[in-house]
């Protein structure tokens, strides 16, 4: 499913500049897709510390 998802990112990211009336919708979408990001590489992260110790 990942990598279904990168080329849908990419078309958002060069419609951005094309229309400005989407661009909070945009950002938000992005923000909560990079916070998911974070707090799975901070779960990724975690195990890690835990594996090592």
């Amino acid at each position: 499913m990942s990598t279904e998802q990168m080329p849908q990112r990419d078309q958002n990211f060069g419609r951005q500049p094309e229309s400005n009336s989407n661009e909070g919708e945009n950002s938000l979408a992005f923000l909560i897709t990079y916070s998911t990001y974070f707090v799975i590489a901070a779960v990724v992260i975690t195990l890690i510390v835990i594996m090592t110790r």
